[in-house]
């Protein structure tokens, strides 16, 4: 009897211990939302679902463009999920910890199997001044020999040194444009992605310039 006590008791001090060590709380910030044309065109109130990376309709263009820029300005931690235990008030940036320079990933799918896009002609305009990328490169399945194979190729970055043809259709091509730039806060709303000479669709109209407007956003975990 006395080691049935002793077990019981154990498990009491083990539950005891898990549900002590059982945290929750919620992270909170601000980040920016591209869209094109004017900004009532994005929800008023975001939801949960809502993402940073969401399309945007240019032309026959599926067209998606998030900045590395995303601002965690709340942590607060919970013990028991009742009692406060930690909580950073400090702004940082958060996601995409490769590099301090501002990043935009830019990705896009069409119809128009003779559409150009340069994404060395990609300009990030702030306060209306441009600047030119450093570095442009595509997530791809690529073979030994630099070619895009979606079949049998290794998934990875490598340079654009051309202006590709997103001539596939059923192709999502995702692009990785870095700026010699700090990251610019969302709250600023002062920049601009200029896409007008990097995408060249046929009949010669220039491409979109993308706009930023901050949204807040807020995720739980446990």
């Amino acid at each position: 009897m006395l080691n049935v006590f002793q077990s019981l008791r154990c498990c009491a001090v083990v539950l005891l211990c898990l549900n002590l060590t059982a945290c929750a709380g919620f992270r909170a910030g601000v980040e920016s939302i591209a869209y094109i044309g004017s900004a009532d065109q994005l929800p008023p109130k975001p939801g949960p679902g809502f993402q940073s990376r969401h399309n945007l309709d240019w032309n026959d263009v599926q067209l998606s463009v998030e900045l590395n820029n995303k601002l965690q300005t709340r942590d607060h931690t919970v013990m028991l999920f009742v009692v406060p235990t930690t909580i950073d008030p400090f702004d940082k940036f958060i996601g995409a910890r490769d590099t301090n320079k501002l990043v935009a990933y830019v990705e896009m799918k069409s119809m128009n199997s003779k559409l150009l896009f340069d994404p060395a002609q990609a300009r990030f305009l702030i306060n209306g001044q441009p600047h030119a990328p450093v570095k442009a490169s595509e997530y791809a399945r690529w073979t030994d020999d630099g070619q895009v194979n979606n079949v049998t190729g290794k998934w990875g970055y490598r340079d654009v040194p051309a202006a590709r043809v997103l001539q596939d259709p059923l192709h999502n091509y995702s692009f990785r444009i870095e700026f010699d730039l700090e990251r610019p806060s969302p709250r600023e709303e002062n920049f601009q992605l200029d896409l007008s000479k990097a995408l060249q669709s046929p009949n010669g109209e220039p491409g979109p310039v993308v706009k930023f407007k901050a949204v807040p956003w807020k995720q739980g975990y446990t």
